[in-house]
């Protein structure tokens, strides 16, 4: 059975799926089975071979105890920011899941803006223990970790007045 052709949405869902998946350090087995998806479906939905329906949306949703917008706006800014320039040139010497690699990713995520004379990276790490744990343990790549940041900051450009709890909450589907 050959790819479909998938709608922009679809593709945000793709994104999104497959990054809570390998954000809570899930096999596709698990979530296609808490899910209730019938055998197989979820992998074939990921690779292309199925088409989406809402029927399968909500029951992701429900698994991952996400609203249908929050799939899609997760799924929307994981798939802008993988599909921009890579931030591997600026990780050159640092090894994975550190601290010095978080620094060079924040700083390339808030690049010309205010934020890092506001909030340091040490202040960035601290936005959410949980989402900055699953970095240092891997369990979210560079990738996952900069489109975070990215979103993270643009937020707080547009809201500068933002309170921790806010600022927490943004990392909330990061969580293990």
């Amino acid at each position: 059975m050959g790819k479909l052709e998938f709608s922009r949405m679809e593709f945000y869902a793709v994104a999104a799926t497959d990054g809570l998946v390998a954000f809570r350090g899930l096999k596709q087995l698990e979530v296609n089975q808490g899910a209730g998806l019938p055998g197989g479906l979820l992998n074939l939905l990921l690779r292309g071979h199925r088409k989406w329906n809402l029927e399968n949306i909500e029951a992701l949703c429900y698994f991952f105890g996400i609203e249908p917008d929050e799939l899609f706006r997760v799924g929307r800014i994981i798939h802008a920011r993988l599909s921009e320039q890579s931030p591997n040139e600026y990780l050159v010497g640092t090894k994975p899941g550190s601290f010095e690699r978080f620094r060079r990713l924040y700083d390339r995520a808030s690049l010309g803006t205010w934020v890092p004379q506001v909030h340091p990276a040490e202040k960035a790490a601290a936005w959410s223990p949980a989402a900055y744990a699953s970095y240092e343990k891997g369990k979210l790549d560079d990738g996952q970790m900069y489109a975070a940041l990215c979103d993270m900051v643009a937020r707080l450009v547009e809201r500068p007045a933002m309170t921790a709890q806010e600022i927490e909450a943004c990392f909330g589907l990061l969580r293990e």
